[in-house]
């Protein structure tokens, strides 16, 4: 049974995922001006905001009017958003007998998901590591470079901002923890977030948006996160606007480690993916199918843990 998909945005992210559902034969693409109460689900394309309370009031609408949502970059677990969000989500859903799922800011599930499967290979945890690297350029557009992010803002500028983008990287990192915490059982904790920028010393050419010298070129986000006293999760994250920004920072990779018996370490080495659009469009894209079946109700990746590439392997490789 195929799926009607309406991409609500129109970003240059929005018309890719667009482009991704129109090529499946499992899926539709609703016309732009298509009434989106006919579509079963609703692919969200929006960046977070910069404060710890999304609007809701697009999603509720979709979820109240019987339509699926995916959250394609925002609301990966919802519970650290505190009950009034995860309330608000869970009635609207009720309401419409339909399905929310987050997955999350960029690059979520390069820490958290992909850290929670090597902990399966655990018997005890003292500790878990993350660390993180990822060229932001391919993204582009207002969503990234300014209100989200503040790439290009100058010196005194970022000390006016400072505060909200502190909020947006605790937002961001204190659901991915909470997501880990809630999958591993762990009890009370608490989160230190700090973020430490890079400014441009020079231009920088940029798909979407140049920074100019002394712009805000990169941001690198600490989360350390204690339990009784002890640090029990270490997790960095460093964004750059291109490749050329804050060369003496981690080269994009990705290292997951985790101590404790045993202690494993996997490391994924530059160029974790090559495209880092793509795979987050695809995280959502994947996602169509369980969501519709499952449950009506307010889901994160924990209840869905089948979001595999079903029919990926197409006839003819992509590379060829």
């Amino acid at each position: 049974m195929s799926r009607l998909v309406f991409v609500s945005g129109s970003s240059a992210v929005a018309e890719r995922i667009r482009e991704v559902v129109s090529g499946r034969d499992e899926l539709m693409l609703a016309a732009k001006d298509q009434d989106v109460a006919e579509a079963d689900i609703v692919i969200d394309s929006s960046f977070p905001t910069t404060n710890s309370n999304p609007c809701l009031e697009e999603l509720e609408g979709y979820l109240s009017s019987g339509q699926n949502v995916i959250c394609c970059f925002d609301l990966l677990y919802p519970a650290a958003r505190g009950d009034a969000v995860t309330e608000r989500l869970r009635n609207a859903c009720l309401s419409g007998s339909s399905t929310f799922l987050g997955l999350g800011f960029v690059g979520s599930w390069f820490g958290a998901e992909l850290l929670l499967a090597l902990s399966s290979l655990c018997r005890s945890v003292d500790h878990l590591g993350v660390e993180r690297a990822l060229c932001l350029d391919a993204f582009g557009g207002s969503e990234t470079f300014g209100e989200t992010l503040g790439f290009g803002l100058e010196a005194d500028e970022f000390a006016v901002e400072e505060e909200r983008l502190l909020l947006l990287a605790q937002t961001v990192m204190e659901e991915q923890v909470a997501l880990i915490a809630g999958a591993l059982g762990v009890g009370s904790i608490e989160c230190a977030v700090a973020i430490e920028p890079w400014f441009a010393p020079r231009p920088l050419q940029c798909e979407k948006g140049d920074i100019p010298t002394g712009g805000l070129a990169a941001v690198r986000w600490r989360c350390s996160v204690t339990s009784r006293s002890a640090e029990r999760m270490l997790l960095k994250t460093v964004l750059r606007a291109n490749a050329d920004a804050a060369p003496d920072w981690p080269v994009e990779s990705a290292t997951i480690s985790t101590q404790g018996a045993p202690g494993l370490q996997v490391s994924l080495g530059e160029q974790v993916v090559d495209d880092p659009v793509l795979a987050s469009i695809m995280r959502a894209v994947n996602a169509v199918m369980p969501v519709c079946v499952a449950p009506p109700g307010a889901k994160t990746v924990l209840d869905l843990p089948g979001l595999w590439a079903y029919g990926a392997f197409d006839e003819t490789p992509s590379h060829e």
